[in-house]
């Protein structure tokens, strides 16, 4: 009778100390989930910053080997400036053009980068499409990468990872404020990098 009451105090002492495990790693993997979110967006903003960057390089590079004006450089399909362009010798992105490699944005489980559940868009603006480019001034030529519908949250991470002030600036025709920055127009947040100006 005694080995009866002491064998199920055992098991109710196993039971509890389960019980305390499963919520020690339940709270773990809990605290572990926002870290690793604000992980991948940190990263996720590196990211798109570098595709920038890299983009920059290759405008750059083209326009020097093949002695193109920034009107002569094509960036999309002439339809749609999320589309990039993929043939002619004036196509940044083109094997007989510039030869650039195309950047794809960051896509994740969830779209933690951009509005869910749409993910963010890439953009590629030539100088024709400077009527459709917020905030663009038509005397300057000018080139533009952009990364749209993203979160308020993720424009915050690029600009601190460019080293900017966090807080997204309201981008307006009469402040172009061309640099490379994650900006707001009225609810939008994007993320504009100039490749040339």
């Amino acid at each position: 009778m005694r080995e009866q009451g002491n064998v199920l105090f055992l098991i109710l002492i196993a039971v509890a100390l389960f019980a305390a495990l499963s919520y020690a790693v339940t709270k773990s993997t809990q605290g572990s989930g926002k870290n690793t979110t604000e992980e991948e967006m940190t990263i996720d903003a590196a990211r798109v910053l570098q595709d920038c960057g890299t983009l920059r390089q290759s405008t750059m590079r083209f326009m020097t080997t093949s002695e193109k004006s920034a009107s002569d450089v094509q960036l999309n399909d002439g339809t749609d400036p999320s589309i990039p362009c993929r043939t002619g010798v004036n196509c940044l992105f083109a094997g007989e053009g510039g030869s650039a490699i195309i950047p794809i944005p960051p896509i994740r489980e969830g779209a933690k980068g951009g509005l869910s559940p749409t993910p963010m868009i890439y953009y590629f603006y030539s100088i024709s499409d400077g009527n459709t480019l917020p905030g663009y001034d038509s005397d300057k030529p000018m080139l533009m990468f952009e990364a749209r519908n993203l979160s308020y949250d993720f424009c915050r991470k690029i600009n601190k990872a460019a080293g900017r002030p966090e807080e997204p600036d309201l981008n307006t025709d009469t402040n172009p404020n061309y640099r490379d920055a994650c900006v707001m127009d009225i609810s939008e947040f994007y993320f504009k990098c100039p490749l040339m100006h």
